[in-house]
Parts: structure tokens; C-alpha cells; sequence
């Protein structure tokens, strides 16, 4: 294997810090950044598995081990890291000039490969120190995003089929190292990060499961970094910015849509132009969900202010009177009154205010609140918003809680009227 360039690579991974990717533990690795416990831990975790996609990884790492010794270079962080990038980015020069897209298994050899590297290189990232990741950001981050385009952010249904499960395995892990790769990034300058940071979010409607919860934990995991420093304000509105845009973009497609779909039912189009509009909105409504997941995750640590504006536009969800979607924004909107960043950035007036609109507006849509997991997801996300309110001025929560009973009262006579009680009483 051709590890040329390798010294210069390993420059920046001598740097004495403690590894970031468990605070507080080593995992095996010294401050300097060892990597014996990387090589250990991934043998105890696939070497005795029979998995194809196991045996790969062992493979793999097997080779680059070899390859490094063959340097008189040890299997640190660092090192491996580089050979790494290194490795996918031959495979990527590979394809150039070559005419194999269409032999199925030529390609599905390569993106088992590509999978086993990428599922390494994550973890070598998470052992090294944040700076040694930081002076190789733009290289590595290109070669994922690399693999990752080629994946195809939004494959059509025939690529989801089960001959591409190594496509997915591969979008999967090329995911995680992504959001590896941003954690590991400075947040005081969110700039050379806001493209990957843009492929990370387009994974998040991503219609193959695997891939798209991991993208979505991913998510969570970069804006927990980037609001975690104090000087990070501006990246964090940036990278909040981006997910209130394709929020809004998901809803503005639905509303489209679905105006499309009823202006074809009135004028009495064909039967085949309105299957494909029947299409369209399904395909709408499914990344609408898909958005509703992604925000579940991490709506409590948007930027407050980007959060207010993605409430808004989710209230528009709320037109079309459909039990789930109603649901699931519902605990959207819990997830964010749960979050510590509503009390630091809002004001007990302006938190009071935003309740007041929400209780006017939500329980007033008898259509929705008939059904009980609408009911329940809503009283629990108005029961988020009084708690945080209670804790910033007890007085101005008890100024609200006459109109919510007065909203609940009709809803009393209902047959799971003891549900609304418990809730209330609350």
C-alpha cells in the first residue's frame, strides 16, 4: 500500500493532548496519542465476528498496521488517520478515467472498501487530539465528502434496493465520520465547515434509515460542540440558520405540493397526472417527517432565536390537519422548551407571550386535539414550556395557567377526559 506523504501527515499528531473523543478517559490512549488501544479495540469488537462487514474492517486495519510497520511508523491516532485518508483518497483517483460504473461488482467492491475505511477513520479521530484534526480538517473532510457524493445524498428507489447494502453501510459510516470530522473542528470559525456541514443536513431526509438516523445523531453531536464554547455564538446562528432553511424548504415544498395537487382535483386532469401528483406529495410529506426527526434531536440546541423561527414555520404544518405530522411538531416543540438555551436567550415576557400564542393556536384545532397522541404530545410540550417558565418568574406562569384551563375545559367531556385531568394537574 503507497503511504507517500505520510511524515508530512503526521506532523500535527505529536501534540500533547488529552484525547477528545471520551473526556475523561484515555480508551487506551496516552495523552500523546498512542494508538495501540485503537487497534485493540477493534479487534475485541470484530475480530471474532463472521460478518462480511467485520472481516473487512479487521482487513483493512490489518494492512494499514502492516503498511505503517513497513515505515518503522507505529499504529498511533495520527498515523493511521493519515494512511487513512491517504487510502481513500488512491481509491478515489482510482475511479478516475475508469469506465466501471456500470460492473455492479466492481462497484460494490469499492464502497465495501471505502466503508471499512471510513468506520476506521472515525475512530482514529476520535482518539486524536482536537488540534491534530483540526490542521488536516480540509483534506480529510474533502475525501469524505468525496465518497459521499458519489453515494448520492438522495438515491431513488432502485438504489435502496438490497444489492446496494454496501452503498448504505458505506453513506452510514461516511456519515458518522462526517460528524466526527465537524465535532472536531474549530467553532469560533464555522466558515470552512458550512459545506460538510451542508452534506451532513442533506443525509438527514436521507431516505434509507440507517444512514439517515445516524446522520440526524450526528447532527445533535456537531451543534452540541458548536454551541459548547462561549465564543461560538456566530457559528452557532450560521449552523442554525442552515436547519431552519431546509425546514423551511421541506414545508414550502409540502404547501407547493399539496396547492398543486388540489388545483389538479378541481380542474379533472388526467388520471396519470394526478398519480404523479399524488407521488409528489407523498414524497413531500415523507421529508417532512424525516426534518420532524432530524429537529426532535436537536432543536434544544439551535440558536434561540433560529429555533423561534423553525416554531413558526412548523405551525404551518399544522394547516393540513394531519394527525402526525401534528404530532410529531408537537414534540418538536417540547424538545425545545426542554432545552436549556430557552432560559439563557428569552425573557420571562417573551417566553409568556410565546405560550399564550401557542395555547390560543393549538388547542383550538378540534380536528387535531380529538385525537388522544395529538393531545397528549401537545399538553406535554405546553407542560415544557410552563415548567421553563416557572423556573425564570413563578408569577408570570400563574398569570397563564387561567387561560390554558379555560382552553382545556371543552375537552373535559371527552371519553379520555381523566388523561386532560392528569396532565393538568401536573
Amino acid at each position: 500500500m503507497d503511504l507517500g506523504g505520510l511524515s508530512e501527515a503526521l506532523a500535527a499528531g505529536q501534540q500533547e493532548e488529552r484525547p477528545w473523543g471520551a473526556p475523561g478517559e484515555t480508551n487506551g490512549v496516552d495523552g500523546g496519542g498512542i494508538g495501540t488501544g485503537l487497534v485493540e479495540d477493534v479487534y475485541r469488537r470484530h475480530g471474532k465476528s463472521r460478518q462480511g462487514e467485520s472481516r473487512r474492517i479487521c482487513a483493512m486495519l490489518g494492512a494499514m498496521v502492516s503498511a505503517l510497520a513497513q515505515q518503522n511508523v507505529e499504529p498511533k491516532p495520527a498515523a493511521l488517520f493519515a494512511s487513512l485518508v491517504l487510502a481513500l483518497e488512491g481509491i478515489a483517483k482510482g475511479k478516475q478515467g475508469r469506465d466501471d460504473a456500470s460492473d455492479a461488482s466492481v462497484v460494490e467492491k469499492r464502497s465495501q472498501d471505502e466503508a471499512a475505511l471510513l468506520y476506521l477513520l472515525e475512530e482514529a479521530a476520535s482518539r486524536m487530539p482536537r488540534q491534530a484534526v483540526r490542521t488536516k480538517f480540509e483534506r480529510s473532510v474533502g475525501v469524505v465528502c468525496g465518497v459521499l457524493g458519489a453515494k448520492g445524498a438522495v438515491p431513488s428507489e432502485a438504489s435502496t434496493s438490497g444489492a446496494s447494502a454496501s452503498r448504505t453501510q458505506c453513506a452510514k459510516f461516511g456519515v458518522g465520520c462526517l460528524a466526527s470530522l465537524l465535532c472536531a473542528h474549530d467553532p469560533r470559525n464555522f466558515l470552512p465547515a458550512s459545506k460538510p456541514f451542508g452534506v451532513l443536513l442533506s443525509f438527514c431526509v436521507d431516505p434509507r434509515p440507517k444512514v439517515r438516523k445516524r446522520a440526524q445523531a450526528g447532527l445533535a453531536q456537531v451543534l452540541v460542540t458548536v454551541g459548547g464554547e462561549g465564543s461560538a455564538g456566530a457559528s452557532l446562528e450560521r449552523a442554525s440558520a442552515m436547519v431552519r432553511d431546509l425546514c423551511e424548504r421541506s414545508v414550502a415544498q409540502l404547501v407547493e405540493v399539496t396547492e398543486a395537487f388540489e388545483t389538479s382535483q378541481r380542474t379533472g386532469s388526467k388520471r396519470e397526472a394526478r398519480r404523479r401528483f399524488e407521488e409528489g406529495v407523498q414524497r413531500a410529506t415523507t421529508r417532512c417527517f424525516h426534518v420532524l426527526g432530524a429537529l426532535r434531536q436537536c432543536v434544544a440546541f439551535l440558536s434561540p432565536r433560529e429555533a423561534l423561527d423553525i416554531l413558526k414555520t412548523l405551525d404551518g404544518l399544522m394547516e393540513f390537519r394531519e394527525v402526525l405530522l401534528a404530532h410529531h411538531s408537537a414534540v418538536v416543540i417540547g424538545h425545545f422548551f426542554q432545552g436549556h438555551r430557552v432560559r439563557d436567550a428569552l425573557g420571562a415576557e417573551e417566553l409568556a407571550s410565546l405560550l399564550r400564542g401557542l395555547t390560543d393556536r393549538l388547542l383550538t384545532i378540534e380536528e387535531l386535539m380529538a385525537d388522544a397522541d395529538v393531545a397528549g404530545s401537545t399538553l406535554n410540550a405546553l407542560l415544557a414550556g410552563f415548567h421553563a417558565l416557572a423556573q425564570m418568574d413563578s408569577e408570570a406562569c400563574l398569570a397563564q395557567v387561567p387561560s390554558l384551563l379555560h382552553r382545556c375545559l371543552h375537552y373535559f367531556r371527552r371519553k379520555d377526559a381523566e388523561a386532560f385531568r392528569i396532565k393538568m394537574c401536573r
